[in-house]
C-alpha cells in the first residue's frame, strides 16, 4: 500500500514524506521509519532515499542508500546517507562519493553540508571541482551556489587544461574564470611559470596580476619585482618596485624601479628609473647606468643590442 502523510498540524513547515511501506518506531512513536522509495518534501526541497528515519517531533530526517536531493531545477546533490533538519534547512551528506551538481559545475567530495538557507555548500577533507575545463582541487572548501564562487584551502589544486595553479588558499569564480590568492601561488603554463605570494589570474583570458614576491621564470629569463603584471597571450610583463630581469644564457642583469620585458621570438628588455645592467665578458662585467637601459636579443637569443639613455654611465676595468 503506498502510504501518503502530511504532518503540518503540530509545527510549521515540517517535512512531508511519501513511502511504499513505513511503520512507527516502537520505542519511540514520534519517529516513522519509512522504507521502499522513499520520498520527503520540504520548502521546494524533494529528497528521493531506499530508505529514512523522521522525527516529527524534531523535525529531522536520516536517510540511506541512493539519496537524490532536488534542491532546484538545476542543483542536486547524490550521496549515501543523509540527515536533514528541518528548523535549520541544513543537509548533511556523506558517504564514498558525494556529488553535488549545480548547473555547468559539478563538485565531487566524501562529505557535504549545504546551507539552503544561504545557498553555501563546505566539505572537509577533500573535493574536486570541475567546470568547462576547469579543474579545482582542494583539501576544504566553501561553494557559494548562487555566484558559482568557491573558497578553497589546503594543497589547493587549479588546472584549466594548460595551465596549473598550486596554492595553499583561493578563490575561483567558475563565472569570470578570475583565481584570487593571498598565498605563496605557482602557476605553470606553455612558456612561463609565474610566483606570487598575492594576486590574481584570468584562466581565460591568461593575465596575471602579483602583488607581492612577483616573478617569472622563462627559457634563460627570469622577471622579479614587487608588482608584475604579464600577458600570456602576447607574453609581454610590466614590473613595478624592484625590478631585476636576469638572462642566464648571456650573463646579463638589468636593475631598475621599472621595467618591462617580452618573451616571444624576439626578446626585449627595458629598465628605467635609476637603471642598471651588468654585462659579463669572460672574466670581466660591463656596469651601465643610465636613465633608461635597453637590450634587444635575436630569435637565437644572443645579444643584438644594448643602448641607454639620459645621464649614462659605463665602468669596465680596462677603460
Amino acid at each position: 500500500v503506498f502510504q501518503t502523510v502530511s504532518r503540518l498540524e503540530k509545527l510549521q513547515k515540517l517535512i512531508e514524506y511519501q513511502s511504499g511501506m513505513g511503520s512507527r518506531d516502537p520505542n519511540n512513536a514520534s519517529v516513522w521509519i519509512l522504507y521502499n522509495n522513499v520520498h520527503a518534501f520540504h520548502e521546494g526541497m524533494t529528497l528521493v532515499a531506499d530508505s529514512a528515519l523522521l522525527n516529527t517531533d524534531d523535525n529531522d530526517l536520516s536517510a540511506f542508500v541512493d539519496i537524490v536531493i532536488h534542491l532546484t531545477d538545476t542543483t542536486r546533490i547524490y550521496g549515501d546517507f543523509l540527515y536533514y533538519n528541518g528548523s535549520t534547512r541544513i543537509v548533511e551528506v556523506w558517504g564514498d562519493t558525494v556529488t553535488l551538481v549545480d548547473g555547468s559545475t559539478t563538485l565531487i567530495t566524501d562529505n557535504l553540508v549545504y546551507d539552503r538557507n544561504l545557498s553555501v555548500a563546505s566539505y572537509h577533507g577533500w573535493g574536486l571541482a570541475t567546470n568547462g575545463n576547469n579543474i579545482l582541487i582542494g583539501d576544504d572548501g566553501y561553494y557559494y551556489s548562487d555566484s558559482d564562487f568557491f573558497e578553497v584551502f589546503g594543497n589547493v589544486v587549479l588546472d584549466n587544461g594548460s595551465d596549473l595553479l598550486y596554492t595553499d588558499s583561493l578563490q575561483y569564480s567558475m563565472v569570470t574564470n578570475v583565481a584570487t590568492f593571498v598565498s605563496p601561488t605557482t602557476i605553470k603554463g606553455d612558456s612561463v611559470t609565474i610566483y606570487s605570494s598575492m594576486g590574481h589570474y584570468n584562466t581565460s583570458t591568461k593575465y596575471a596580476v602579483s602583488y607581492s614576491s612577483s616573478k617569472v621564470c622563462g627559457s634563460n629569463v627570469q622577471v622579479q619585482s614587487d608588482t608584475m603584471y604579464y600577458d600570456d597571450n602576447i607574453q609581454y610583463i610590466i614590473a613595478q618596485g624592484n625590478v631585476f630581469i636576469q638572462d642566464s644564457l648571456n650573463d646579463l642583469f638589468c636593475y631598475g624601479r621599472y621595467g618591462e620585458s617580452t618573451y616571444d621570438s624576439v626578446r626585449m628588455f627595458m629598465v628605467t628609473d635609476s637603471a642598471l645592467a651588468i654585462y659579463v665578458e669572460g672574466v670581466d662585467s660591463v656596469f651601465m647606468h643610465a636613465d633608461t637601459i635597453w637590450a634587444g636579443l635575436d630569435t637565437l637569443n644572443n645579444i643584438q643590442f644594448i643602448s641607454a639613455s639620459n645621464k649614462v654611465k659605463i665602468f669596465r676595468s680596462d677603460i
